[in-house]
């Protein structure tokens, strides 16, 4: 008897090739608390206010999100989850890959305020320097308020 065994190997798309995982990090390092970053192809979200989710490194905030379907899609989640509010670099890192839909169950409890003076957005709550800061709202611009510290001396808001 002959047995013969045949391999058949698929050639990756150029247009779609796969990003190895040691590189997700690299990819999605901008991603901050409550925010999922696009890392591969095949992903539908549903119910979200920003443009399409399907350019490698493309962060969305989660709030956005009401349904994610992967369909061999991959995504990196990073949420607070019960994490202090104060500890921002403190999360819940979720890598979310193959053939699954994650629904967002939460309402993100939201209060509008106006800045007074100009107010510096930073991704961490507080810094000596100016380094952090990433824009300026000029005074007398309406916030959406979405929690604060425990001091009440900084406030995360929504998207500008």
């Amino acid at each position: 008897m002959l047995l013969i065994v045949g391999v058949l190997v698929a050639q990756e798309s150029d247009a779609c090739p796969m990003i190895p995982v040691e590189e997700i990090p690299i990819v999605c390092e901008a991603t901050s608390r409550n925010e999922a970053c696009f890392v591969h192809p095949n992903i539908t979200i549903n119910n979200q206010d920003s443009d399409s989710f399907n350019t490698v490194g493309q962060i969305i905030p989660v709030n956005d999100i009401q349904t994610m379907t992967l369909d061999g899609g991959m995504a990196l989640l990073r949420l607070q989850a019960d994490m202090p509010l104060d500890e921002p670099t403190q999360n819940l890192q979720m890598l979310a890959w193959g053939h699954i839909s994650i629904t967002n169950n939460v309402t993100v409890p939201s209060l509008s305020g106006t800045t007074t003076a100009n107010a510096r957005v930073r991704r961490v709550p507080f810094a000596e320097s100016d380094t952090t800061v990433i824009t300026v709202i000029p005074a007398n611009v309406a916030v959406s308020i979405i929690g604060r510290n425990n001091a009440n001396t900084w406030y995360p808001i929504g998207r500008l």
